[in-house]
């Protein structure tokens, strides 16, 4: 769990470089980055239940 979390954060650094870049709009970064955290409050979940 602990590696999906951290490869997760990574992504939502890359995707702030992307947008920087302009290879993503706005709007793109925000969709994906409200699926990002829903994933992290699934997986935090998960984990305390372990």
């Amino acid at each position: 769990m602990d590696i999906s979390l951290g490869s997760s954060f990574k992504l939502e650094t890359q995707l702030i470089i992307a947008l920087k870049r302009n290879y993503i709009t706005k709007k793109e970064l925000t969709k994906i980055e409200e699926r990002i955290v829903e994933f992290h409050k699934m997986a935090m979940s998960f984990q305390k239940k372990l």
